[in-house]
C-alpha cells in the first residue's frame, strides 16, 4: 500500500477555495475526546495530511501531531468561538467506510434547519463530486457512488455559517 500526503502551505492567509470560509480566522481541531484545539490561520506554517496522521506546523512552535481516528471533526472558523458562530451543539460529520472504494456515506446531524452542500474534493481543495446541495436538519446519511481515482480526499459540508472538512481515502 502506497502512503499518501500532501502539504497546504500557509502565508500570513490561508486560502480555502469555498467563499463561505474565506473570512474565517482559525483552524479548530475537536478531538473524540471533546478537547477543541485552536490555531490562527496567520500563525500556522503548515497542515500535513497523511494517510492517518494530520501535523499542524505552526510559525513559533513545535509541530502538533493528531491521529486521524481520535479526530472528530476540523473546520475553519473565526476567533470568537463555536457557540457565537451559530454552530449547532449536536454538530457531527461521519464517513464510511473510510477508506472507502467504489461507494460511501456521508453523515451529518445539525440541530439547525439550514442550507448545505456535501461534496468531495482533492488536496487542491477543487470540487471533484458533489454529493448533496439542499436542507438538511437532524441526522442523514447521504450515499455516494464513487467515480474517482484512488488517492486521499476531503469531504466537505458548507453552510452560510461553518465549513467544516474530514478526510477519506479512497482506493
Amino acid at each position: 500500500m502506497k502512503k499518501l500526503a500532501f502539504v497546504i502551505l500557509l502565508s500570513g492567509k490561508f486560502l480555502v477555495p469555498s467563499a463561505e470560509s474565506l473570512a474565517q480566522t482559525h483552524l479548530f481541531v475537536k478531538l473524540s475526546s471533546g478537547i477543541t484545539q485552536s490555531y490562527p490561520l496567520n500563525e500556522i506554517r503548515s497542515l500535513k495530511f497523511g494517510n492517518s496522521s494530520l501535523i499542524v506546523n505552526p510559525l513559533v512552535s513545535a509541530p502538533v501531531s493528531y491521529n486521524t481516528s481520535a479526530i472528530a471533526e476540523y473546520y475553519f472558523g473565526n476567533s470568537t468561538g463555536i457557540e457565537e458562530v451559530n454552530f449547532p451543539f449536536d454538530l457531527s460529520l461521519s464517513i464510511f467506510p473510510n477508506p472507502a472504494s467504489d461507494r460511501m456515506s456521508v453523515q451529518y446531524a445539525s440541530q439547525a434547519n439550514e442550507l448545505i452542500q456535501i461534496s468531495l474534493h482533492d488536496a487542491t481543495g477543487r470540487i471533484i463530486q458533489n454529493i448533496y446541495k439542499g436542507h438538511h436538519l437532524g441526522r442523514k446519511v447521504y450515499e455516494q457512488a464513487l467515480y474517482v481515482p484512488a488517492g486521499l480526499y476531503f469531504c466537505r459540508i458548507s453552510s452560510d455559517t461553518k465549513v467544516i472538512s474530514k478526510p477519506v481515502v479512497i482506493q
